[in-house]
């Protein structure tokens, strides 16, 4: 038997697309889940909107081609949120999910890294570097200082320290180490803002739904 999805897309249309669901993704899926399908000549990332048991559609109705997410990104509350920001703003509902979602929500998150250098122990560059001084002068700094610091520290010393300390590094003078380097929001404050807002019913329900989930 046959499964369809209703998905909409983040274009400017307010047109919802069924696709028909191949048996490896049937299991994974729920209404909130993001997938790709082919959307003209491209594929592209949409969201489940529904389950119909009978297309409207009478062409050639194509499948999903992957599953973005191992879970739905949507629980009942935001999805309750979008259908009514897409109604009230009249506004494609792809485009409300688009714009409630985080832009990077499915992408690998990968911390921003530093490179920190120290020099291998027992060696002697006077004759080795004579030729290089820039080289020479990182590697004298670090045995000097015998210890493990950042790249950047080397920037007194060179204009290029990254590049120099590759090259060193390859030559066995020093070792290079990729670290997570993790922002200090500490400094980052805010003035709190009062100002009282009037809900309509339909939005202090979702907002009631809403809260007791962000504060848990």
């Amino acid at each position: 038997m046959n499964m369809f999805v209703d998905i909409a897309f983040p274009i400017s249309s307010y047109t919802i697309f069924t696709y028909s669901v191949p048996h490896e993704f049937r299991n994974q899926i729920d209404i909130g889940s993001r997938v790709t399908a082919p959307l003209g000549k491209r594929r592209t990332t949409g969201i489940i909107i529904g389950f119909p048991k009978k297309p409207v559609f009478s062409g050639v109705i194509k499948n999903i081609t992957s599953l973005v997410d191992p879970y739905p990104v949507l629980d009942e509350s935001l999805w309750k949120l979008i259908q009514w920001m897409s109604t009230y703003y009249f506004t494609p509902i792809g485009q409300v999910a688009k714009t409630v979602l985080p832009a990077q929500l499915s992408m690998k998150y990968s911390p921003l890294k530093k490179w920190i250098v120290e020099a291998l122990p027992d060696l002697k560059s006077d004759n080795l570097l004579s030729s290089a001084p820039a080289q020479k002068s990182i590697v004298d700094f670090l045995q000097e200082i015998k210890e493990r610091i950042p790249v950047t520290e080397l920037k007194q010393l060179v204009s290029n320290p990254m590049n120099v300390c590759r090259i060193l590094e390859k030559k066995g003078f020093i070792h290079l180490t990729a670290v997570e380097s993790i922002p200090d929001i500490t400094g980052f404050t805010f003035d709190p803002i009062e100002k009282k807002i009037s809900f309509s019913k339909s939005q202090q329900s979702v907002l009631d739904e809403l809260i007791p989930k962000i504060q848990a």
